[in-house]
């Protein structure tokens, strides 16, 4: 095949498997990212066409402004714990 589109409605980890083996054989890959979630930047330097829906969109761009302000008040985030002071 000479594309793969995907979306993240699976295990991300099963995902990022698929997207790595895809890339290893020569294909394209397409990625929906819906459900928005943080996506590894391994991964984001592979994707060499991302497909979005407006929603997720607009979702992940409310996501990195609370981040960055966050870490303008003196917190920083981790997804695992979330928003913790410095």
């Amino acid at each position: 095949s000479e594309y793969l589109l995907l979306q993240l409605e699976m295990n991300i980890e099963t995902c990022y498997e698929i997207i790595k083996y895809a890339y290893s054989k020569g294909v394209k890959v397409i990625l929906n990212p819906a459900p928005a979630v943080k996506l590894d930047k391994e991964i984001l330097k592979l994707e060499q066409e991302i497909a979005t829906v407006d929603d997720e969109i607009e979702y992940r761009s409310t996501l990195l402004y609370i981040e960055q302000r966050a870490r303008e008040l003196g917190y920083e985030y981790d997804e695992d714990v979330g928003f913790t002071k410095k």
